[in-house]
């Protein structure tokens, strides 16, 4: 798998979607306004292990590991509301965004896809 984006017109993704086996996570931002609530929110949805520190380093580990999810064809990250984060505290939001971006990148080089959908 490359690094490459792929862009999918909106009417071309159920296609896409429908042919695979993808774990659908929600996060819901509108609960997020610091790093705090971002690790619950993310702890909550994405089952995170009961060691999980909630700290930047214990969220890239997580980010990396995800054995306790049963990824098949991928996994597809659907943030609503991201904007929430972004505005109450720039520099939290920069250092969450850049890890989850991170998390795509060591996904998809494994040939397990990793989409985020910023909604």
């Amino acid at each position: 798998m490359s690094n490459a984006v792929t862009i999918f017109e909106s009417n071309q993704l159920p296609e896409f979607l429908s042919k695979r086996q993808v774990i659908f996570i929600y996060i819901d931002g509108d609960k997020v306004n610091d790093k705090h609530s971002f690790f619950q929110e993310v702890a909550l949805k994405m089952c995170f292990p009961a060691y999980f520190g909630f700290n930047w380093d214990a969220f890239r580990d997580c980010m990396t590991d995800l054995s306790w999810l049963t990824i098949q064809d991928g996994l597809v990250l659907v943030y609503k509301n991201p904007n929430r984060f972004m505005g109450v505290n720039s520099e939290q939001w920069n250092t969450a965004n850049e890890i989850l971006l991170e998390s795509i990148t060591f996904w998809n080089n494994r040939d397990t896809p990793m989409f985020i959908m910023y909604i």
